[in-house]
Parts: structure tokens; sequence; C-alpha cells
């Protein structure tokens, strides 16, 4: 190959990464550390409302006078802590790098828009007298950081934080329904549509475990204390759904009740729908109640009237128990 041919190649080689780096220029790069959304933080107590979408799945975070509400859940009360947590983690997000500003580069880290089908994204608008924010969060990256986009800019970014989001309504519902200590516990009863009830007291506050009642002859207990698990369904109750109660009353699958020594009587019945469970919750205060135990009775009313709620299958058990599962199976000859 002679001089003039290698001279040719070698300006070939120079055009072709000088194009390179055009066409990458803009595409990432190095941030100072600048904040995602610089006002944000001076107004966030005055965020009214927060929406996230994500596909075809949208929830609404509104507030109303003193409370936080989920729209898409009749209004049900939302989960303040994880409104708060979402709103700091944003507040103080800070740009560590640049990233892609190609649309057709965004899928890669999350950032296309959320309706496109198979996007990761989620996007959170953030509305306040006089200000709105549309952030689209993308991928996480790394142990704690995540890819994410301002609405209307062609920036894509990385930023300092990787806050939990989800645009499922059941993951914004303030969780807590009721939260009764098994030690309370004096009887439990659990009646089934088809008449067999189950029947489990505790002799004294002081006894270790929970009796079963009208054990058949020549049956015995799978193993000892096999009922005191029922008498935690009440510990620390949370809800995975919620929708309001039916207009008419319907009569439940299974009731169960719950009676504590001093005098707290909490009745819980099941309805199946389809394959669904849904529950609801009544709370009363029986004779010989003191004055907290009938506050303790109203305050949970004053919670859970007119909703029926959809709970983890793990207390749905619990609260669904037969005698045939408590019990040893009979020795076959």
């Amino acid at each position: 190959m002679n001089a003039k041919n290698l001279k040719i190649l070698a300006a070939v080689f120079v055009v072709l990464v000088v194009a390179f780096l055009l066409l990458k220029q803009g595409d990432s790069g190095t941030a100072a550390n600048t904040v995602l959304l610089p006002d944000l933080k001076s107004q966030i107590n005055d965020v009214s409302v927060l929406r996230i979408r994500n596909g075809n799945d949208t929830v609404s975070v509104e507030k109303a006078g003193e409370t936080w509400a989920i729209r898409e859940r009749s209004d049900y009360p939302a989960n303040v802590g994880t409104l708060r947590d979402l709103l700091l983690a944003l507040a103080d997000a800070k740009v560590i790098e640049y990233k892609t500003s190609r649309p057709d580069k965004y899928h890669l880290i999350g950032v296309n828009d959320p309706s496109d089908e198979g996007s990761e994204a989620h996007e959170i608008a953030i509305n306040g007298d006089g200000f709105e924010y549309v952030v689209i969060l993308g991928k996480p990256a790394q142990d704690s950081y995540r890819y994410a986009r301002v609405g209307g800019q062609s920036q894509s970014l990385l930023i300092d934080q990787d806050p939990d989001i989800s645009a499922a309504a059941g993951s914004w519902l303030a969780p807590g329904l009721v939260d009764i200590s098994a030690e309370r516990i004096q009887r439990v009863s659990i009646t089934h549509a088809d008449g067999e009830e189950i029947v489990i007291e505790k002799a004294s506050e002081e006894a270790e475990g929970f009796d079963v009642l009208d054990i058949p002859d020549g049956r015995e207990l799978s193993y000892a204390g096999v009922a005191n698990g029922i008498a935690d369904t009440l510990v620390e109750l949370s809800l995975d759904d919620v929708r309001r109660a039916p207009a008419e009353e319907v009569i439940p699958g299974t009731t169960t009740i719950f009676r504590t020594f001093d005098a707290l009587r909490i009745e819980i019945g099941i309805v199946e729908d389809g394959d669904s469970s849904w529950i609801s919750v009544r709370a009363s205060a029986e004779d010989g109640a003191d004055t907290d135990v009938q506050d303790e009775a109203a305050g949970i009313n004053d919670r859970v009237s007119g909703w029926s709620y959809a709970i983890p299958d793990h207390k749905l058990n619990l609260l669904k128990r037969r005698l045939e599962e408590l019990l040893k199976t009979p020795e076959t000859e």
C-alpha cells in the first residue's frame, strides 16, 4: 500500500472517529450534583395531589383538609408515611450523571412513556397551588440510585435516590385495621355456613394456651398449642385492598368472633366473591366493659364501618380454620 492510500485511510479514520464522538455527545456525561427539582423542598407542605401512572394503572393521592385519601378506592385514607417518603426522596434527589437524550434509547433505562407496552416507567405528577412537577422514574441502578427524566425534557438522568413507587392503589392504603394482642383474647368462635363451629378459649389470662372445645371422641389435637395461632389473627391485622361495603347486607360464609378478657368483642364476617375473599369488621363493648374499652370499640368502628377489606392470606386462613385442621390425622389399619 503506497503512502497516498495510507493518508486516505487515515483521513477516513479521523472522520469516523469525529462522527462517532458527535453522535455520542449529549448522550451521557457527568453532572455537578444539581438538584432534580430545585423548588420542591420549599413547596412540599403545599402539595395537594400526587398521581402515579404505569401502563393502565393510576393511583391518585389527594389531600382533603388535613387528611390524604385514595381517589381510586372511594377516598379511603392513604398511607401518609409512604407519601411523605416519596415526596422527600424527590425533593432531596440530586443528579449524578446525564444519560441518554435519545427517545429510541429511553426504554433501555426505563424512562420511556409509561403507556408504552411493557414499559417499566412510573410517571409521577405532583401538584399544588400554582405549581406542577412531572417526573418519570425508570429502572433502579446500582444499590440505591434510579434513572429518571423530568417531564417535557429529553435529557435522562441518574439520580441519587431510589424511592419505593407503585401505581397499584392497594400499596397506598393506610394499612392498619385492628391491633389486639393475643394475651387479651379469652375466647374465639368460628362458624361456617355449613354449621360447623370451632370454639377455643383460655381458662385465665395467666394460662399459656387455648383449649379447643368439643373435640370428637377418639381424636386429639395435632400438637399442643395448635389453636394459639387463631388468637394471633388480630395482632397488627392489616389490609391488602379495600372497597365500599355493599349497600345491602350480605350473609357471610364464615363468621369469626373474638372476645377479650376486658369485654371487647370483634366480629369478622367473611364473604367469598369469585376467587377473592372480603371481610367486614364490627366492634362492640360487652357488659362490664370500662370506658377505655368502649372508646376502643367506637374508634375501631369509626375506622372500618362501611368498608370491606382484602387481607393477607395467612391471616384469612386463620379466620376460616376448621376443626379437622387442628386435629391429628386418624391412624388407619
